[in-house]
């Protein structure tokens, strides 16, 4: 990028002085209560001193509630308004706090919407027409912005593949790996000082959320994934409940993109915290879920909208309810507000899918037995309330009654996935279930679940076999962990499938054999892993070196040699890293398997940053960036913020922002904020770069939004769902 002019330079120096006057505000509200006015700030650190590369300042920000938009405004215009500074600070800012709680009706009508905010000092002119309402209840004559989003993850390599192209590991391999990546290691790996905790929370308190801030409100243009980009990452970092206020306006907003709504909608829900001590408060977010529950029962917002507020419903099922309310115990008023939905006539495919998914992120405790028992019978039979919901309804409760029941539901699963009468894609469900529940199973009850699985693993079709092949890798690394000594059920059948098996189940048996060796350091160094490792490893590793081998056993081989920690394998995974007669989707996973090794050696490092830059396949490149955020490698920032800027595809600018997120070094922030202020290089780029942006400065340890994907049955999917597991 091109150095600015000085009156660039100009604009530099007010936005950074623009923030630190922002941080020095005398009043803040966090967490549902007021906030002394904090200490002077310390000495200036070199990271925040002016940088002539600075995005412009933003606007003047909003300090109190939104008006919800009414019918026949105005075209949409993002939600910024002029602080007052003789309005007194509202106690719950945005809500009303004697409202009533999660999914039990008011008994009052409400009151009268607040005045109209003053108009913005600089509109943004609308790109199109308000949205039309959608055809019915469940049907959404909307169609997006844009026929592909910026700023959201491809599931399988290809962009935003979804599960129609058949049987594929990497489309289960990318949507659970963030459990097997954990979480940032910078300070472990590299020893980058300046990526320190603290110096992060610096920069996204003063330099970050006030410029999403600044683009959720329009000033970085009107562009709907900008927008939605925005709306996310804001309510991944932001601290204060005002922020809600924004995403609210949007939620709400008929004239807004359908795309901004889904990111406000969505952006609600990563207002989730991992840590209690960054949490809002337990009244404050009952009354966000009461807000996400009312936009879902508005039949004048797009279906994918409504589904998305379902989805936030359960990214903020494991935070605090109002304490003291017997209702936000456990948030069983929540799971019985999403519960009457369910039961209602309206709820087609798309918001029935979204439902179940939301039910299945609430706490087990909050469950009542009727609930329990109606969900056993939709998973059973496919009905509820006297009406047949569908297969893929059906698939989806099998797996939410295994989440909320726990191991007493192994009966009821093992039952279904041997059940022949079952659909396909509900006995899939089933089997994906027991490998969710094998941590938590006895040692009969998983000797068992084995037995029964080892026949569709054997006979079944690709996808049944394919999954039922990872579930026994995941029993079997469950027995490891508590085994005496002897070698589970099933691991042999593993390794003999991943060397003998069919074309299209060698890779589930590679990667399922890289889950049972998988240890978090907690596996007893016993017998039967030591006979497991000596039997695999050979294995994986003759599949690897097989230059006649199927580009994706090969692949899949790499990947199960990262995840069984093999360190003795790091020379061959470089060695076919930096090969060039190997193909590309093989040295991707390679680059993959590197990241998941940990502990580099310092020319693993060099030939993953090779990689990027020898401008290799959009693959590869996508996967080296993935494994040096795995890595913690800051010194890769430099290279992955120009993937961005300079990728001719959106998934690898995707995979870069992953990566950036995960290293965490404080030193991205600039350039990620000069990219997404950046008009030149186009919106896509400056989509991706605000999603950095908010994974760089996300508090949480793992994102979100995994939460959604973790176990989900992609071969089942729905328009809404595919679409939400695909964000970053």
């Amino acid at each position: 990028m091109s150095r600015p002019d000085r009156r660039t330079r100009t604009r530099a120096r007010s936005f950074v002085a623009a923030t630190l006057l922002l941080a020095s505000a005398s009043t803040a509200w966090a967490h549902g209560g007021q906030m002394t006015p904090p200490p002077p700030p310390p000495p200036t650190p070199d990271w925040m001193k002016p940088d002539p590369y600075a995005p412009p300042p933003p606007p003047s920000l909003p300090t109190g509630p939104l008006k919800p938009p009414t019918t026949g405004q105005p075209p949409f215009k993002p939600p910024t308004t002029k602080p007052d500074p003789t309005a007194p600070g509202p106690t719950t800012p945005g809500f009303d706090p004697s409202g009533p709680r999660p999914g039990v009706p008011p008994t009052t009508p409400p009151s009268s919407p607040p005045p109209p905010p003053p108009a913005p000092s600089a509109p943004v002119t609308p790109t199109g027409p308000a949205a039309p309402k959608p055809a019915g209840p469940d049907t959404d004559g909307t169609p997006a912005s844009k026929p592909t989003v910026a700023g959201r993850r491809d599931r399988a390599g290809e962009g935003r593949r979804t599960a129609v192209t058949g049987v594929d590991w990497t489309l289960w391999w990318d949507q659970n790996a963030d459990r097997f990546r954990g979480p940032r290691r910078h300070t472990d790996v590299t020893g980058d000082a300046d990526a320190s905790a603290h110096v992060l929370a610096q920069a996204r308190r003063l330099e970050v959320v006030p410029f999403l801030r600044a683009a959720a409100g329009g000033f970085h243009g009107d562009d709907a994934d900008v927008l939605a980009s925005a709306f996310i990452a804001l309510g991944k970092t932001t601290d204060e409940p005002t922020d809600a206020d924004r995403l609210l306006a949007v939620l709400r907003d008929a004239s807004a993109p359908t795309l901004a709504r889904e990111g406000a909608a969505i952006g609600l829900g990563c207002l989730r915290r991992d840590a209690e001590g960054d949490r809002f408060d337990g009244k404050f977010l009952d009354q966000v879920r009461r807000a996400l529950l009312e936009a879902f029962d508005d039949d004048g917002i797009p279906v994918r909208v409504r589904c998305f507020a379902a989805f936030s419903l359960g990214l903020l099922g494991d935070q605090p309810g109002t304490p003291g309310d017997a209702f936000a115990r456990d948030l069983r008023g929540t799971t019985q507000a999403l519960w009457s939905r369910l039961l209602e006539p309206r709820s087609g495919p798309e918001a029935t899918v979204a439902l179940l998914s939301a039910l299945a992120l609430q706490p087990e405790g909050g469950v009542p037995s009727g609930v329990r028992e109606a969900l056993r019978a939709l998973a059973g039979t496919g009905r509820l309330s006297g009406r047949a919901r569908g297969d893929v309804a059906q698939a989806h409760a099998v797996l939410t009654y295994a989440k909320l029941v726990g191991p007493e539901s192994a009966g009821f699963l093992l039952g279904v996935a041997k059940g022949s009468h079952h659909p396909g894609d509900v006995r899939r469900s089933a089997i994906l279930a027991l490998g969710h529940l094998a941590p938590r199973l006895d040692d009969t009850l998983r000797v068992t679940a084995v037995t029964e699985l080892l026949a569709p693993a054997r006979r079944g079709d690709p996808e049944t076999a394919g999954f039922a092949l990872l579930s026994i890798g995941r029993l079997v690394g469950a027995g490891l962990a508590l085994s005496t000594g002897e070698l589970p059920r099933g691991a042999d059948a593993l390794a003999d499938a991943a060397d003998h098996g069919s074309a299209a189940s060698r890779p589930f048996a590679a990667i399922a054999l890289g889950l049972a060796l998988r240890s978090d350091g907690a596996v007893p160094v016993c017998s039967g892993l030591e006979a497991l490792r000596s039997r695999a490893i050979p294995v994986l590793a003759a599949v690897l070196d097989r230059e006649s081998e199927d580009p994706a056993c090969r692949g899949a081989a790499a990947l199960a040699l990262g995840l069984a920690g093999d360190h003795a394998s790091s020379a061959r995974l470089g060695r076919l890293l930096l090969d060039g007669g190997t193909s590309p989707d093989v040295r991707a996973r390679a680059a993959n398997a590197l990241g998941l090794l940990g502990r580099p050696a310092p020319e693993t490092l060099v030939a993953l940053r090779a990689v990027l830059v020898r401008r290799s396949s959009d693959d590869l490149r996508r996967e080296a960036s993935r494994a040096l955020g795995a890595l913690g490698d800051a010194a890769a920032t430099d290279p992955l913020v120009d993937e961005i800027r300079l990728a001719s595809a959106d998934h690898v600018r995707a995979r870069a922002a992953v990566a950036l997120g995960a290293i965490g070094a404080v030193k991205a922030v600039r350039p990620l904020l000069a990219l997404a202020a950046d008009r030149k290089v186009g919106d896509p780029a400056r989509a991706v770069a605000i999603a950095a942006l908010g994974l760089l400065a996300d508090p949480a340890t793992v994102p979100s939004l995994s939460r959604l994907s973790l176990d989900v049955n992609y071969l089942a999917g729905t328009d809404a769902l595919n679409e939400v597991l695909s964000l970053l």
